[in-house]
């Protein structure tokens, strides 16, 4: 939040959104106008291996190994597409 130099009453000066992997909505104020644009960002690819027995689910397992969700879901999605 920021105030300006002739109002006592805060604004947004900037705001980021994270619309998906690797872009991000930009809603600044510019001359007393807000503009609206979005951003390619960097991203950072991350390899993350696990390995294990599915006794239960493949979801619980993998789970349990430590592998976040969304690699369950693009792991199990590639499985059903083979």
């Amino acid at each position: 939040m920021y105030k300006g130099e002739n109002s006592p009453h805060p604004f947004i000066e900037l705001l980021r959104i994270e619309k998906g992997p690797g872009i991000e909505a930009r809603i600044s104020l510019r001359n007393g106008n807000y503009e609206a644009k979005t951003v390619p960002v960097k991203t950072i690819s991350i390899k993350k291996t696990a390995e294990g027995t599915i006794s239960d689910s493949l979801y619980l397992d993998a789970s349990r190994a430590g592998l976040p969700d969304s690699a369950i879901m693009d792991f199990s999605i590639s499985v059903l597409l083979m």
